[in-house]
């Protein structure tokens, strides 16, 4: 839902749930069906130029290999994308076990791989579990995430591979398919959590590695994939 307000000149506090846009040349939520590939700062200039806003922002980063669901505000719609920070966010990826990767899914450099040998479902079951509830986990040392006000994969072009903890969320995470050596998983997180480090942290736990192979956001908030139009179509 999207309201716009008949009073521009008077200020308004959003809770979350709600998406204000004050009156201007296009403003709103703009939710895009993000493509693989780019990179989500290329996807949200595209569409700044496509619908003739001024500015332009996201409400959450997709890597380059993702795609789903990519929530675009722009012009006076980024007065209230801070109440986005509360948004829930739902994913769906595949993890292959047996390989360490230096970004932790299968883009990067693999480091090691392993034989996956008599891993049970109720094994992998056992070590997702302690990833459900507010954990702590390692930030990628190939991400976006800041230390010193430079990118950790600023850091790792200078071989110093960081990957400093934060607590996050976890509501729920169930295994959606089950065919060894690969895993399909449903994630429904809280904002900041990095589904590559879910990934890599439970292939320490069951001792054969792990990467994440592919990963879809289907939900941010209260908009679904099933909302997203393709920058092509617009």
């Amino acid at each position: 839902m999207l309201t716009l307000l008949d009073h521009p000149d008077k200020w308004y506090k959003a809770v979350p749930g709600d998406f204000i846009a004050l009156r201007g040349s296009v403003p709103g939520f703009f939710p895009v069906d993000k493509p693989p590939g780019v990179t989500s700062r290329r996807v949200t200039d595209a569409l700044r130029k496509k619908v003739g806003a001024g500015k332009a922002g996201h409400t959450g980063t997709l890597d380059p290999f993702a795609t789903g669901v990519l929530v675009v505000a722009v012009d006076a719609a980024l007065k209230v994308i801070k109440y986005s920070r509360d948004w829930d966010k739902v994913y769906e990826g595949t993890v292959l076990l047996g390989f360490h990767t230096d970004t932790y899914d299968m883009t990067g450099r693999i480091l090691e791989r392993s034989a996956v040998v008599d891993v049970s479902r109720e094994a992998v079951e056992g070590a997702l579990a302690g990833f459900v509830g507010e954990i702590t986990q390692g930030t990628p040392p190939v991400s976006a995430a800041r230390v010193g006000g430079r990118r950790l994969y600023e850091h790792a072009r200078n071989n110093r591979r960081l990957s400093p903890p934060r607590v996050v969320t976890v509501h729920s995470l169930e295994i959606t398919g089950w065919n060894p050596p690969r895993l399909k998983i449903r994630v429904r997180c809280g904002s900041g959590t990095y589904i590559r480090s879910i990934a890599h942290e439970m292939g320490q736990v069951l001792g054969t590695g792990a990467a994440l192979e592919e990963l879809k956001r289907v939900r941010e908030g209260p908009f679904c994939i099933e909302d997203c139009f393709k920058l092509e179509d617009m």
